[in-house]
């Protein structure tokens, strides 16, 4: 085996996009271009406002109670069979999945570049607020708002942020090798350029750019450690031989106070 080394460059920008909660109503399969039944995906309608819209939500998101209701079951022939479009709707009534829908329509573009004006903007910056972020609608939303696309879809799901949080707090501090067996890993598509590096990684996603810093930390060696404040956990850089246990010094801080208010009591 030969490994071969390629420069290239990564490259975040913010593009500005409003986002704001809307409930899903999952009303069958959904179709493919030719008419068949995609069937991976579900019709979710959206209210959102004054409009209604269709769009592809993931079978696997569903509880799991109604996606057993949903799934391709085998019929004594041994051939596929669904249920039908209005047994979808009924079996997942009770089930009203939260969404954040963002203000635009993205069409579904599948490349990472930015479709509209943006601005140069830190993706680790941006990593760090995400990755200290203790998700709820609210604070998914006001995050989105400040950086823009999260990423394909014209809409996010709060659970695939938390479990992006959570791959990545694990990736920086476990073995490289664990954060490489996921799809998170894999990088986008690269873009070529006239002048060196030839090669470019470029987006306004949200998504993607997090997943690229942790897959670029670990590619070049990045050691981390998490912060030792029990209520913090954030991973660190170990950027020297000195020994550091705590992310910012406001961590260190706030132990220290907590350390002397316990020493005091016990005392008294």
């Amino acid at each position: 085996m030969q490994i071969i080394v390629i420069p290239l460059s990564f490259e975040f920008k913010t593009t500005k996009v409003q986002w704001a909660k809307a409930h899903a109503h999952i009303k069958g399969w959904w179709k493919r271009p030719d008419g068949t039944v995609d069937g991976e995906n579900l019709v979710a309608e959206v209210s959102n406002a004054d409009t209604v819209k269709a769009i592809q939500f993931p079978l696997e998101r569903l509880p799991d109670k109604q996606w057993e209701q949903c799934v391709a079951k085998l019929s004594d022939d041994g051939t596929l069979e669904r249920i039908c479009d209005a047994d979808v709707e009924q079996a997942c009534s009770a089930f009203e999945p939260q969404l954040l829908v963002r203000s635009d329509r993205t069409y579904d573009i599948r490349y990472a570049a930015p479709t509209k004006p943006s601005q140069p903007a830190d993706a680790w910056e941006m990593r760090e607020e995400f990755l200290r972020l203790k998700l709820d609608c609210e604070k998914a939303i006001a995050f989105l708002n400040k950086w823009g696309s999260w990423d394909f879809r014209e809409y996010a799901l709060l659970s695939e942020m938390v479990d992006l949080q959570q791959a990545a707090l694990e990736g920086l501090t476990s073995p490289p090798e664990l954060w490489f067996s996921k799809d998170y890993s894999i990088p986008p598509a690269l873009y070529r350029r006239p002048q060196k590096p030839y090669f470019t990684i470029l987006t306004d996603k949200c998504e993607i750019a997090i997943r690229m810093t942790v897959t670029s930390d670990l590619l070049r060696g990045a050691e981390f450690k998490r912060c030792a404040r029990r209520d913090c956990g954030m991973p660190f850089e170990v950027t020297s031989k000195h020994s550091r246990d705590y992310c910012l010094p406001y961590c260190s801080h706030l132990e220290s106070v907590r350390r002397k208010r316990k020493t005091t009591k016990e005392g008294a």
